[in-house]
């Protein structure tokens, strides 16, 4: 039964964070519960170009306090906000590659 309440602590949870999400990033930002049994408390991942995943340890998240929990919430929001979230590995040397191209194009 604890199990169960457990459950729907954490979707309640998930559910409260996706409220505070500012309306224009709710089709941005998707809240999930992090699997890993030895992740950071809350992580911001890169899924797509313009989609981002805000992964929550419920666990160790239940330890602290709401306003504590809002505070660490909104710091990965600004995080996407001001674009900070790591990019894909590959995306920087294709732009490169890119503006190489275009230079050459404009140079000839």
């Amino acid at each position: 039964m604890a199990l169960l309440t457990d459950c729907f602590a954490e979707v309640a949870e998930i559910r409260r964070l996706n409220n505070l999400l500012p309306v224009e990033m709710r089709s941005q930002v998707s809240i999930v519960r992090s699997i890993e049994t030895h992740s950071s408390l809350i992580t911001t991942e890169r899924t797509q170009k313009h989609r981002f995943a805000i992964q929550v340890d419920c666990i160790r998240w239940q330890g602290l306090k709401p306003n504590q929990q809002d505070l660490l919430f909104w710091h990965e929001v600004a995080r996407i906000r001001c674009r900070t979230v790591p990019r894909f590995s590959w995306e920087l040397p294709m732009m490169i590659v890119g503006l190489g191209f275009t230079l050459l194009e404009v140079s000839s």
